[in-house]
């Protein structure tokens, strides 16, 4: 299959995200037909995973596939299944089209153990489950390297504490516009000396976030 028209197929489909109003379940059901018709079904998986808006229209309560009874019954059955394996994959820290590869085959095109159902509107139920609620998609992966160690990490928070009380002001603070605190909290970043204390400030500002919108780790 050529580029070009590889690159067709994607846009082929994001046109048809764009252009659908349906319930997402059903939307779904109409990307697998695309998705299981083409020679790389991976490709057009992964850009379904990776496309910023939701998928299907969420006010719809009206699927027409299946009855709004049984897909609540499905997704209680096998979302958590989805969950874990997404998260399984994740630690992998795998190169996106090797995730995207492993995913694909494990929840829409593997029969061999039998956990999942595999007609059309099981994996339009996958898709669905995948592309608006689970929270680890769309997929990167990270350059993790070594973590810096407890001991050092204490050792920084003790030498940046003024600079660390200063950023907290500047996060709790009642500023006119977020860019305002977002340039401030900027400027504390640049004056950073090392990625160390670098490490130090990122984390006491996602502990800070996670603090005050009472971030869990739920899934929605």
């Amino acid at each position: 299959m050529t580029k070009k028209a590889k690159r067709m197929e994607v846009d082929q489909l994001k046109e048809m995200i764009r252009n659908a109003s349906g319930h997402p379940v059903d939307v779904c059901a109409s990307l697998i037909d695309f998705i299981e018709a083409t020679e790389d079904p991976v490709t057009l998986f992964q850009t379904v995973l990776e496309y910023p808006d939701t998928i299907g229209n969420v006010d719809d309560d009206a699927p027409q596939i299946i009855t709004l009874e049984e897909l609540k019954k499905r997704i209680y059955n096998q979302f958590n299944y989805i969950v874990a394996t997404v998260r399984l994959l994740t630690q992998k820290n795998l190169p996106e089209i090797e995730f995207y590869t492993q995913l694909y085959e494990i929840v829409l095109n593997d029969d061999r153990y039998g956990i999942l159902g595999r007609d059309r509107v099981d994996k339009a139920i996958y898709l669905e489950m995948m592309a608006n609620h689970i929270k680890e998609l769309p997929y990167y992966m990270l350059d993790i390297g070594e973590d810096i160690t407890d001991s050092d990490f204490q050792d920084t928070v003790k030498k940046m504490f003024p600079v660390l009380k200063k950023t907290a002001h500047i996060f709790h603070r009642n500023l006119d516009t977020n860019s305002i605190q977002g340039r401030l909290l900027v400027q504390q970043f640049q004056e950073l000396e090392n990625e160390k204390e670098r490490t130090v400030f990122m984390t006491v500002l996602i502990n800070i976030i996670r603090s005050k919108y009472k971030i869990e780790d739920e899934d929605d």
